[in-house]
């Protein structure tokens, strides 16, 4: 396996001639919120902030925004939680920190590659790149996806240099599904989701932030954009009752 270490890093991706032409989908995110949304909900402005960093992967469990727990799907909930091998307090906080400080975006272990170490290969050429050839070939599948169905500039996808969108989204989503089974308490689930969403509050807009969730998402699965995919950002880009239509970016942070 390459070390990770060996990578060299670019400073900015190689976008140009990546992406064909294509009609975009209405996704620029509307001045003025959907109404609805937050109509019961019962958390701060800080709080569905810092929720809102979560949004790809609440999304995916069923989760809504009027409390911590939601009751989300049970039998999503189950799935998530099996996923993540997580079954009582200890396996919770242990999963949680690593998202938190480690994740996939960089590996612990200096024979495998980070995430971020695999996203710097695009636009490179050498043996690293024929060994991620896959993983590779998904982002680029991500960002021509992106491009040409929702509206992404050069702009927006050359600011996404990292996938820790993909870790935070993960992280606060669990630490919302440990907290309704109770594995973990209330001040430690928002702990972390308020560690997270501080670490990721630098991702510049939510179309730049979601895009480094589907990049990250894109090396784990080493698989073209998906029909799952295009439903995830249709919810979070193009519907009007998306979270992200209802949350600026800078709104707030967890007190």
């Amino acid at each position: 396996m390459y070390k990770h270490k060996a990578f060299a890093r670019i400073a900015a991706f190689a976008l140009t001639g990546c992406f064909g032409a294509g009609q975009p989908r209405q996704s620029q995110l509307p001045e003025q919120p959907a109404p609805d949304i937050l109509a019961d909900c019962t958390l701060t402005k800080g709080q569905v902030h810092a929720l809102t960093f979560g949004a790809a992967t609440s999304w995916q469990a069923g989760l809504n925004y009027n409390t911590l727990t939601s009751s989300a799907d049970a039998g999503k909930t189950a799935a998530l939680l099996e996923q993540y091998r997580v079954s009582d307090h200890a396996s919770a906080i242990d999963m949680l920190d690593w998202l938190l400080y480690y994740g996939h975006r960089q590996s612990s272990d200096p024979q495998y590659a980070g995430y971020d170490d695999i996203l710097a290969l695009l636009g490179s050429t050498g043996e690293a790149t024929r060994e991620f050839a896959d993983e590779l070939a998904a982002c680029r599948s991500a960002l021509d996806a992106l491009e040409q169905d929702y509206g992404y500039t050069e702009q927006e996808l050359s600011a996404v240099s990292t996938t820790l969108a993909w870790d935070c989204d993960r992280l606060i989503t669990l630490a919302r599904l440990c907290r309704d089974r109770g594995f973990i308490s209330e001040e430690e689930a928002w702990g972390r989701i308020a560690r997270a969403s501080r670490a990721a509050a630098d991702q510049v807009s939510w179309r730049v932030y979601f895009a480094g969730v589907m990049l990250g998402r894109a090396i784990h699965t080493a698989a073209p954009f998906s029909d799952e995919d295009r439903a995830m950002a249709d919810a979070l880009l193009v519907d009007p009752g998306s979270i992200y239509y209802a949350v600026p970016f800078d709104g707030g942070e967890l007190a």
